[in-house]
């Protein structure tokens, strides 16, 4: 699956955010290096999201519909390729 991230040079390195998945951001000395961690920031997003909701359905509490809708794939928008990157912009795609 990929999701859209944002990716902007800073004075440490590279910032990268998904705007698909509110307050997941990560970061990197290398542009490489950020679009890797924010595939492992994407990752346990997912994951935590996923637990997150299973533990409300299972208590009775209906999760918040808004965060729970950024998960489906058909609300990502279009991915863009990462090869070669395009400022502010690009993919990445996970395993």
């Amino acid at each position: 699956m990929k999701y859209k991230v944002s990716l902007r040079r800073t004075d440490e390195g590279f910032s990268v955010s998904c705007p698909g998945l509110p307050g997941c951001w990560s970061q990197g000395k290398t542009e490489q290096e950020a679009l890797e961690n924010i595939a492992d920031a994407i990752t346990d997003y997912i994951a935590v999201s996923a637990d997150l909701a299973a533990t409300e359905e299972a208590s009775g509490v209906l999760p918040n519909k808004s965060a729970t809708d950024s998960l489906r794939p058909g609300n990502m928008g279009s991915a863009v390729s990462v090869s070669p990157a395009p400022r502010n912009s690009s993919s990445v795609g996970l395993r």
